[in-house]
């Protein structure tokens, strides 16, 4: 069901990378079945833009596939941006805005095919530190609209049992959040709240 949903976006994504026209599924109509759609073109100069970002954000990158796959479950009251992508390459980068709890894949995370990380609001910088147990790290500042590796593929390669671990996260005007990341195998479960 979830692939289902976040198809659309993806390809959608996907033009916008490369610059194509494609035809898509659409939404299934009330009777169940699929629907054939056309994507519009993106190559006559138009793009496709997220609004600002106003707070810190979980962000997913891979390609279009690895994403599909890649995520298992997303519950919460969130939006999804697309968010900037690296220029010539097939990776698309997913802003996943508001409260919520998702599961990946710990394997695509541990390969390198699926890149997790916070980004920092837009216009300010933020203040990060990594909280283990009653352990808490020395902050570091990260810059405005840059991003943060929250280190989950390190710990999910050394397959070393972890307690879930926190950062927490603090921005003059866009305030404080919080992302708890739990690691079980095969999967990673992310908590974002702000």
């Amino acid at each position: 069901m979830l692939q289902r949903l976040l198809q659309p976006l993806l390809l959608g994504a996907l033009v916008a990378a490369v610059g194509l026209t494609v035809a898509g599924p659409g939404v299934g109509g009330p009777g169940g079945s699929n629907s054939v759609g056309t994507m519009p073109s993106l190559s006559g100069g138009s793009t496709v833009t997220a609004e600002p970002r106003p707070s810190q954000n979980l962000f997913l990158r891979g390609t279009r596939e690895v994403l599909l796959a890649s995520i298992f479950d997303l519950q919460g009251a969130s939006t999804i941006a697309l968010g900037p992508g690296a220029l010539g390459s097939q990776r698309i980068t997913l802003e996943l805005r508001g409260d919520l709890d998702v599961v990946l894949d710990g394997m695509m995370i541990a390969s390198g095919a699926l890149e997790v990380g916070v980004f920092a609001p837009a216009d300010e910088d933020m203040v990060t530190a990594f909280q283990y147990g009653s352990t808490v790290l020395p902050p570091q500042v990260v810059p405005a609209d840059q991003t943060l590796d929250l280190g989950i593929g390190s710990w999910v390669s050394a397959n070393i049992p972890l307690p879930p671990y926190r950062l927490h996260t603090l921005a003059t005007l866009a305030g404080r959040a919080q992302h708890e990341v739990a690691i079980a195998p095969g999967i990673v479960r992310i908590s974002q709240r702000h």
